[in-house]
């Protein structure tokens, strides 16, 4: 009998070493996985993620973990997937995991479903006993702020007095890179389009503009050595108009002047930014020239930012009296 014990505890030791060296495992590849997603190894990190699911397929963190690696790995429409069913899955094994249903939703604003992105983060409000972080992502969404998780606006909406005026949808490229976007008229019709092309820097090089009316701006960028962006060369259609944009800073690249001219070189107008010490916009004055050749200030905007820091608007003010 005393043997018999003695076997049946041995074997309870065994299996729980055996468990502990089982978490120990998870918990390692789980941490591998979240240095390879900070450090920005996404592939990396999808590989050290899957590890440790296959070590415990129960702990939804593994699920979240890999299905944010796909996300920030490349947005194409593979990656989206695979993440949305990890996401899908962790939520499976905890539904009141918060991070969860916010990747889920953010799935859903990266792919323009709107409506579904509120669903969800509609029913995790349940699922969560109204979790804060869900609550204010919804407040910011009835707000007309679509962002995505990265902090990109993927639909903002402009409204007057409850009415929506106009709204904006923006796509991006598996760089994240604002490749395209689109001015909406309350009523869904078509204002106008942006499509952007970049080099591989990550620098915007062309862009051409699109009116609804048939109005076509194009304007071509150059850069120098350090990145910065020194010249703009434009031209519209069918009125075959033409200009360039002369780009100057300051040495503490806090103001930025931006001189525009036709193309014989006359002077057209000076367009002044101002930012902060994080290089925030702030303030920015327009400058047009007098009979005499005097500049004097046309008008001036302040920007308004969000407690999150996302764009808020701008207020203009005209200014009545030249310089002359």
């Amino acid at each position: 009998m005393k043997r018999i014990t003695a076997l049946f505890l041995t074997a309870l030791l065994l299996l729980s070493l055996i468990a502990c060296g089982a978490k120990g495992a998870w918990q390692e590849q789980y941490d591998l996985g979240m240095r390879y997603l900070n450090d920005g190894n996404y592939e990396e990190a999808v590989i050290a993620f899957t590890a440790a699911i296959e070590i415990d397929e129960k702990r939804p963190e593994g699920y979240e973990g890999r299905g944010r690696a796909y996300v920030l790995s490349g947005e194409t429409a593979e990656n989206l997937e695979a993440a949305k069913s990890d996401f899908e899955k962790a939520l499976e094994l905890d539904p009141t995991y918060v991070d969860a249903w916010l990747d889920l939703a953010d799935i859903y604003i990266r792919q323009g479903d709107f409506d579904e992105a509120m669903r969800i983060l509609e029913e995790a409000l349940e699922a969560t006993g109204q979790d804060q972080a869900i609550l204010d992502k919804i407040k910011e969404m009835r707000e007309g702020r679509f962002n995505d998780s990265d902090g990109r606006p993927r639909k903002t909406c402009h409204y007057e007095n409850g009415e929506l005026i106009q709204y904006w949808l923006y796509e991006y490229d598996e760089k994240g890179n604002n490749v395209k976007t689109a001015c909406y008229n309350g009523d869904d019709t078509l204002r106008s389009t942006e499509i952007s092309e970049y080099n591989d820097a990550g620098q915007e090089t062309r862009m051409v503009a699109t009116e609804a009316d048939g109005y076509v701006r194009t304007e071509v960028y150059t850069y120098d050595s350090t990145g910065c962006r020194i010249r703009v060369d434009g031209r519209s259609e069918p009125d075959n108009d033409s200009w360039y944009v002369l780009i100057t800073y300051d040495d503490t690249a806090m103001t930025e002047t931006q001189t525009e001219y036709r193309a014989d070189g006359t002077f057209e107008h000076r367009f002044v930014v101002e930012k902060d010490q994080d290089g925030v916009r702030r303030r920015a004055s327009n400058y047009l020239m007098d009979e005499n050749g005097n500049e004097y200030l046309d008008y001036y905007v302040e920007y308004i930012w969000n407690a999150d820091g996302t764009y808020g608007g701008f207020n203009l003010y005209q200014v009545a009296e030249r310089n002359d």
